[in-house]
């Protein structure tokens, strides 16, 4: 039997180590399921049966507490029998989830089911189940910018686990007064719904919206309709036949492939890869009447990925943002998630003119408020085809007026950024401890050091000096001076951009190198380029881009395109710096000459 003490522990929202070594569900990736079941790897069908057990014992314990006699709903599925241990610890479970709210609950409960459902699974529908916190967050936004909650028409896209259902439905219960609980049940029913992918998580959502309005079912003697439909959103959208003037929610990510009718039908806001939450905001605007709202948790990788930039021009044209919201840190709200993560609320049929409300979110706990600080209002400008450059500190509202008028770009310095070509879990065999014929240097990640200097690395596991070229792949080979940068940084790190120049020695040395993708390179475009590569590094690792990048990134990737698109100083002014380094300036001092190139060194310290 699991210690009640380390199940005390998830409600908190963490696990310490036990010692025996044993590792627990601790919001992220060091529960993988199996180490509280018996039966040992979970399939979908244990792990629904183990969730089946905790929600039946959960139900007993609130139907319990508010003195009704009332069976949990039913559900179309057929269990297993658990072992006496796993039906032990389900019991244990739903007792410490029995007392909390029900939102709360839900999600502890969800949460759950997510970490054990099979990854393969939990990976192809996107899941991430949203806390509490949040969706107050989001329900607060849509108030505050109007949303009529007394006749607007709501969905949830992705419903799973009920973490929006419940909290509108009873939003819905409050605005009625509750003068006449028959009329807000029907009214819910009316003007509610839930698109759920996954049956068993769209049964869940049904149960705790059934919770939640549990003091109503007393008074009108029966169960709120099923409002929860298991459907494809996308494909829903493709269909057309139903539409709000609120759609809320947490949509799924992640990469997906679609069938060729679908990518047709969604090739207005599609570059290149299809990402889901991407393809829900445009399924979003297709179910939307006009003036809707919609507010959506999402990465904050569609504000300056090249693979949104049609999705970016749609929202331009169709439903512009009027608010955001950034997370001041991933930490205590979506440890799982590796992107960054925001709140937007767009609203249909908007096309800029009222700009955009910026607030930096830091969670108080996933139950708790979050705690806001409001950035201010901002007006997106810029080109068309390039990230949305959007201030998430203070700084950043006057670092944005000072180069808004700022033209040039790297390929106007006579460069252009291309990632590193080779994939090398594509070329495996090719890879090579020795250097032989047609061997040549592999240069990865790793060779671009913190301090900004290039050093021959290759110690990581898996990874090799030496890469063969077969036939017909001189399109591999590196042969000329080029800077590298780091193509993965995070957003805790001192610098995102960190570049350094791959020596002219060691290209001549090894008549060429090999550049693995996780670097990007930039390298001339034109023969005589009008600054060097040496102030060109210096710019890009300049504390001044650091900030303007960390305000068009949204993920861990430091991409080519995002760093094409940076604000650069003209030719002329880059003279300056190459005087600098030629009289061997300290680097504090050009660091303040580029603040002040940029006109911006009363912001940057």
């Amino acid at each position: 039997m699991i210690n009640v003490d380390i199940l005390k522990q998830f409600r908190n929202g963490h696990f310490d180590r036990p010692k025996n070594n044993r590792k627990f569900f601790a919001y992220g990736d060091r529960f993988t399921g199996k180490e509280f079941l018996e039966s040992g790897e979970p399939t979908l069908y244990s792990s629904r049966s183990f969730l089946n057990k905790i929600i039946e014992c959960y139900w007993d314990i609130v139907c319990c507490r508010k003195k009704i006699d009332l069976p949990v709903r039913e559900t179309p599925f057929s269990f297993s029998r658990l072992p006496n241990r796993e039906s032990r610890l389900a019991i244990e479970i739903a007792g410490l989830v029995g007392n909390m709210d029900v939102v709360e609950a839900g999600y502890y409960i969800s949460s759950i089911y997510a970490r054990l459902i099979p990854p393969d699974r939990r990976s192809s529908l996107g899941v991430f189940y949203t806390p509490p916190a949040i969706v107050n967050r989001l329900i607060d936004n849509v108030t505050e910018s109007g949303f009529d909650w007394k006749r607007g028409k709501i969905l949830d896209p992705a419903c799973g686990g009920g973490a929006f259902l419940a909290p509108l439905a009873l939003r819905l219960l409050q605005e009625s007064g509750k003068k006449d609980f028959f009329q807000a049940i029907e009214d819910i029913e009316i003007r509610l719904k839930g698109y759920e992918i996954d049956d068993f998580a769209a049964w869940m959502s049904m149960v705790f919206l059934d919770a939640a309005l549990l003091d109503a079912y007393k008074v009108v003697k029966r169960r709120i309709k099923n409002i929860v439909e298991v459907r494809n959103t996308l494909t829903s959208a493709v269909e057309g036949q139903e539409f709000y003037d609120l759609i809320i929610g947490n949509p799924p990510y992640g990469k997906i492939f679609l069938q060729p009718h679908l990518r047709k039908f969604y090739s207005r806001s599609l570059y290149g890869h299809a990402n889901l939450y991407g393809l829900f905001i445009d399924a979003a605007l297709r179910l939307s009447n006009p003036g809707a709202l919609i507010a959506f948790v999402t990465s904050t990788s569609y504000l300056g990925g090249k693979y949104f930039k049609s999705l970016r021009k749609l929202l331009m044209d169709e439903a512009s943002p009027v608010l955001m919201d950034f997370f001041e840190e991933r930490k205590g709200v979506f440890d799982e998630v590796l992107q960054e993560t925001m709140i937007t609320l767009f609203k249909k049929d908007l096309q800029g003119e009222t700009g955009i409300n910026i607030n930096t979110l830091r969670s108080n706990g996933k139950e708790a408020s979050v705690a806001v600080e409001h950035i201010g209002r901002f007006f997106l400008s810029g080109r068309e085809d390039e990230p949305w450059k959007i201030p998430r500190e203070k700084m950043h509202l006057v670092l944005f007026e000072k180069i808004k008028d700022m033209k040039n770009r790297l390929r106007d310095l006579g460069y252009t950024a291309v990632t590193g070509q080779l994939v090398w879990n594509r070329h495996k065999d090719q890879l090579k401890h020795e250097r032989g014929i047609d061997t040549f240097p592999l240069i990865w990640a790793e060779s671009v050091l913190s301090d900004e200097t290039f050093k021959f690395n290759f110690g990581q596991k898996n990874h090799t000096p030496y890469f063969k070229l077969k036939e017909k792949q001189e399109y591999l080979l590196t042969k000329d001076t080029c800077l590298l940068v780091q193509r993965t940084t995070a957003k805790e790190q001192r610098r995102r951009i960190v570049a350094a120049i791959l020596p002219g020695s060691f290209l001549k040395k090894y008549k060429g190198v090999v550049v693995e993708n996780h670097l990007n390179i930039i390298k001339p475009r034109v023969k005589e380029t009008p600054v060097s590569l040496e102030a060109l590094k210096y710019i890009l690792n300049s504390r001044t881009l650091d900030m303007v990048f960390r305000s068009i990134n949204g993920s861990v990737a430091v991409s080519a395109y995002e760093i094409e698109s940076l604000p650069m100083p003209d030719p002329d002014q880059v003279q300056w710096i190459e005087k600098m380094i030629e009289e061997r300036t300290s680097k504090e001092k050009i660091e303040e000459k580029l603040a002040e190139i940029y006109g911006i060194n009363d912001v940057v310290t």
